[in-house]
């Protein structure tokens, strides 16, 4: 009888635990997360992950041709909500740039069968001790 009720217990912890979980949840707690988030946001058009990872007042430049389009972090969000989850067939890879204690810059890279797509993020500490992206300067080559 113990038995069952310990084992009725375990298996109600683990539920609760599985329901309470937020997937994203403390992913600005250090850069390596927001970078992984970042990837993974812009992979699959996920407005949720994007938008817990970026600074609200993130500035994304993107060049197009002549001509550079800038974004705020409330449109990018709303397009990707719009647009609903979609899944880039291309290959991710990063590099850190620069590195200090509240900062760093990071080169993102997307490569798709015709171009690759970099992506200059800039990240920064806030007060809170929160990593988010602040920059984000997009190129097509």
């Amino acid at each position: 009888m113990k038995s069952k009720i310990l084992w009725s217990l375990a298996i109600l912890g683990i539920t609760g635990f599985s329901v309470s979980a937020d997937p994203v949840k403390g992913l600005t707690s250090k850069p390596d997360l927001v970078i992984g988030a970042f990837i993974d946001a812009q992979m699959h058009n996920d407005a949720t992950l994007f938008d817990e990872i970026i600074d609200n007042n993130a500035l994304i430049s993107v060049c197009r041709g002549k001509g550079i389009l800038k974004y705020t972090k409330k449109q990018v969000v709303s397009f990707y909500k719009k647009i609903g989850t979609v899944n880039l067939n291309c290959e991710s890879d990063y590099q850190v740039l620069s590195q200090g204690d509240h900062a760093m810059v990071v080169r993102v890279d997307f490569k798709f069968y015709h171009f690759t797509q970099q992506n200059f993020i800039a990240i920064e500490k806030d007060k809170n001790g929160n990593w988010k992206v602040v920059n984000v300067n997009r190129f097509n080559i």
